[in-house]
C-alpha cells in the first residue's frame, strides 16, 4: 500500500498474502440407492476442476460377496472411463461394454484419495505434472445394491454436454458426451444414469459451413 499524504509525504505498508485453495473433495455420486438398474452409470462429480491424468486407476467396483456388510469382495473389473470423463466429473467404465451387473447385489465403489485438484487455469500442456494440486484428504467409499430385476432400464432421455458450447477462437475444439437417463424411479427422481456403452451414437452437425463432428476412439 502506498499512500500520499496532504504533506507530500509517502507512507508505505507490507502485507503477506497467502492463497490456500480448500481441499477436493466429492459432491455428488451415482448410483446411491438401493434400486439401481444393472445396466446403471457409475461415477462422482467433484467440487472443482481435477488433474484427469490421474483419473486413470482411481475408481474402483468390487462386488460385495456376503451381502450389504461388504467384507468379503471381488473385483468387477471396471476401471475408469477417460473418454466421458471431464475434469469435474470421473466416470467408471465395465470391463466388457455390454456387461451388465447382477441384480439384487451389493457394490461397492472406493474413489482413490490420490486424485488431484487442477491448480491451473487454462494449461498450455494437460498432462504436465506441475499442473497438479492438492490431493483429496481421503478415500471415498459407497455402497449401492441393483434392483431384483435382471431386465435392464430403458434410456427415457439424453443428456447432452456441453449445453450449449460457444467458441471463442476459429477451429477451437470440444469434446462432446451423451448420457442416457432412465425414466425417474425409486432410485433418482431425475432418472438414473445408464451405461452409455451399450447404445450406438451418431454425432452429427446440422451446420457443416459453422462446425464438423469426429469421433475419438
Amino acid at each position: 500500500v502506498d499512500k500520499t499524504s496532504y504533506l507530500n509525504q509517502s507512507i508505505k505498508a507490507i502485507s503477506a498474502l497467502f492463497i490456500d485453495l480448500y481441499d477436493p473433495q466429492v459432491v455428488k455420486f451415482w448410483p446411491n440407492c438401493l434400486a439401481a438398474c444393472v445396466n446403471t452409470g457409475i461415477g462422482v462429480k467433484f467440487n472443482m476442476p481435477m488433474f484427469e491424468e490421474d483419473y486413470k486407476g482411481a475408481i474402483e467396483i468390487e462386488e460385495c460377496l456376503d451381502g450389504e456388510t461388504c467384507a468379503d469382495t471381488e473385483s468387477t473389473g471396471w476401471k475408469s472411463d477417460t473418454s466421458m470423463s471431464n475434469e469435474y466429473i470421473l466416470r467408471a467404465l465395465p470391463k466388457l461394454p455390454e456387461n451388465f451387473l447382477t441384480s439384487d447385489t451389493w457394490y461397492l465403489v472406493t474413489v482413490s484419495k490420490g486424485v488431484r485438484a487442477l491448480n491451473k487455469l487454462n494449461p498450455t500442456d494437460p498432462k504436465d505434472e506441475e499442473n497438479a494440486g492438492k490431493p483429496m484428504k481421503e478415500d471415498f467409499v459407497w455402497k449401492f445394491r441393483t434392483k431384483n430385476d435382471d431386465t435392464p432400464c430403458v434410456v427415457s432421455s439424453v443428456n447432452v454436454l456441453p449445453n450449449p458450447f460457444w467458441a471463442t477462437v476459429i477451429w477451437q475444439k470440444t469434446k462432446y458426451t451423451a448420457s442416457p437417463i432412465s425414466s425417474p424411479d425409486a432410485c433418482s427422481p431425475d432418472g438414473q444414469e445408464l451405461n452409455p456403452w451399450l447404445y450406438g451414437w451418431e454425432w452429427v452437425s446440422t451446420d457443416k459451413d459453422v462446425a464438423t463432428t469426429t469421433n475419438f476412439s
